[in-house]
């Protein structure tokens, strides 16, 4: 079973990720992990006495939407969307991050993917939950920022931790997972 997540930046997402993949054993892996290795060696290259918590913090930590003067003022957030879409999905083939991904998925029972962006990674999905949260919308105009997919559940991300929880747990009991 592949539970696909969708919303905004913000929303919640990795946090439901999280709780799936602790406490119910859920296999978790961001679509986007090879782009993030990639931008990390691009990091390293440029920061080289920069400590791995420091180009974490960069990549996809605190920092990840922060212009950077090395960079020519874009964010690591901004060269991995472009890596993913202008590059990967664009100039080499629409499915590359996502067979990716895939092939990674594949040996493993249940799987949450945090961050459904396009269509053709909804459409892999057995499930698409919807993370809302008031408040958080699209970051930047680009195509990655989009909602794909007719969610197959929304989650109301309005309260505390532990109610996205409480969420989580109603959510799979209706899924009977």
């Amino acid at each position: 079973m592949i539970i696909g997540l969708q919303g905004y930046a913000g929303a919640g997402k990795s946090t439901v990720a999280d709780y799936l993949a602790t406490r119910h054993g859920f296999a978790r892996r961001h679509i986007k992990h090879t782009l993030a290795r990639m931008t990390d060696v691009l990091l390293e290259d440029i920061y080289p006495e920069a400590h791995k918590s420091d180009i974490y913090a960069l990549t996809d930590g605190e920092h990840k939407r922060e212009p950077l003067a090395a960079l020519g003022g874009r964010s690591a957030t901004e060269i991995q969307q472009f890596l993913g879409t202008e590059f990967g999905r664009e100039f080499i083939h629409p499915d590359l991050w996502l067979d990716i991904w895939s092939a990674w998925a594949a040996g493993h029972e249940r799987v949450v993917q945090e961050s459904v962006r396009f269509a053709n990674e909804a459409e892999r999905c057995d499930v698409i939950w919807e993370i809302r949260r008031p408040g958080f919308e699209a970051v930047n105009g680009h195509v990655s920022e989009s909602l794909p997919a007719r969610a197959d559940l929304y989650i109301n991300n309005t309260g505390s931790v532990d109610d996205l929880h409480y969420a989580i747990e109603v959510a799979l009991s209706e899924l009977g997972a």
